[in-house]
């Protein structure tokens, strides 16, 4: 099922798992403006483990996306 999301994400497993907090990267940036949106996401007791971590990837692609340079 990753796999699939991964794909549909257009971006590799690894990338996915670091992104939803399966594995780790050697270091996040800090200070990133939408760290507080990824720590509301995280703390939401509304939001079942699963749900936080599809929100959480669909932000990132989104805040990549943006990010990344045009031309």
């Amino acid at each position: 099922m990753l796999r699939s999301i991964a794909d549909a994400l257009n971006v590799s497993l690894d990338t996915l798992l670091v992104k939803v907090g399966f594995a780790h990267r050697d270091a996040e940036p800090h200070g990133e403006p939408y760290d507080e949106t990824k720590t509301a996401i995280r703390r939401d007791p509304r939001l079942t483990d699963d749900q936080k971590r599809a929100l959480l990837v669909v932000y990132r692609s989104y805040t990549e996306e943006t990010a990344a340079p045009t031309g």
